[in-house]
């Protein structure tokens, strides 16, 4: 796909998910189910609003995302949205109480939210909000920027990992903190992705960025090896990517390969996306990386390329 303009893009078993300004008005997005094989548009939607994260879970054959829509100069609405998953359109649509905060999370049953002051509960085949459930006492930090939600791929496993590099298990089914750990950065930090009983999360920003692989078994941090400006990892399956954004200063040849999400261990190297290698990568599956890379002004071109040594 070439030319996107703002593109947010996520993979799903589906093909990818791709999200763009509307046309019809600056307040909205329009979503599109691509094909990734041919990129073939096989439905699109609107949504009405703004993306208000970049999460998105699939839940009861329903796609669900997080929307903002400004009511005036100071005061917004956000909403959860569930759309078909194969044909995009909206089947629940849920103001919430309190600013959607980035997190969304299919777990236990359910999907959960992160808002500003609690997480909610909501049941996935009526879009009705069940339950409010507290959020952890934060020691440090800001609540407004409380930190981040998310799942794994079979709804068996909820964390939250919030400001002061604190992560919490949850339990799918209540919400309620399972148990508490500090990670070794001590920054603000965020969930990279879950996968194969590992959680991966992300501290610090820019060139300060770096990574932690949480073992849910042995309840302890690893350190996930990377540099460069604006690190960036994909986790999918039993497998993670790393992949640095090499520009402003970054070095030109930069750390990128994929490895084993259960130890950690690197498998290959990966090739520059982009040349020069800028690439931002968005999604990986069944041996195939699918990447953003900067195009004509401010637009951003979707591609994808084979890695064999990652399957």
């Amino acid at each position: 796909m070439r030319g996107l303009q703002g593109p947010v893009v996520w993979l799903g078993p589906d093909g990818l998910y791709v999200l763009t300004p509307s046309r019809r008005s600056p307040e909205q997005c329009t979503i599109r189910l691509v094909e990734p094989n041919t990129g073939k548009v096989e439905a699109e939607g609107q949504l009405p609003g703004l993306l208000s994260s970049s999460h998105f879970v699939l839940s009861a054959g329903s796609l669900w995302v997080t929307t903002e829509r400004r009511s005036g100069k100071a005061s917004s609405t956000f909403e959860l949205l569930a759309l078909g998953q194969a044909d995009l359109r909206l089947r629940h649509r849920l103001v919430l109480a309190q600013p959607a905060e980035d997190g969304l999370a299919a777990a236990g049953g359910w999907v959960w939210v992160e808002g500003r002051h609690s997480l909610l509960k909501v049941a996935p085949r009526t879009g009705r909000l069940e339950a409010n459930v507290a959020l952890p006492a934060l020691t440090t930090g800001d609540p407004a920027n409380y930190g981040d939600l998310a799942s794994d791929g079979a709804g068996t496993v909820l964390v939250s990992v919030h400001f002061g590099d604190v992560l919490d298990l949850l339990s799918p089914s209540t919400g309620a903190v399972l148990a508490h750990y500090q990670g070794e950065q001590g920054e603000g930090a965020g969930i990279a992705g879950i996968a194969d009983g590992q959680v991966f999360t992300w501290t610090g920003v820019g060139q300060g960025s770096s990574y932690q692989r949480f073992d849910i078994a042995d309840r302890k941090f690893h350190a996930v090896y990377g540099w460069g400006y604006d690190p960036l990892l994909v986790v999918s399956g039993d497998r993670f990517l790393f992949n640095i954004y090499a520009g402003y200063g970054a070095p030109a040849k930069a750390p990128n390969y994929c490895g084993l999400a259960a130890t950690g261990q690197p498998l290959a190297a990966l090739p520059d996306y982009a040349d020069p290698p800028a690439g931002r990568a968005v999604g990986y599956g069944h041996g195939t990386l699918y990447y953003l890379s900067p195009s004509a002004g401010t637009t951003s071109d979707l591609d994808r390329v084979g890695l064999p040594g990652c399957r």
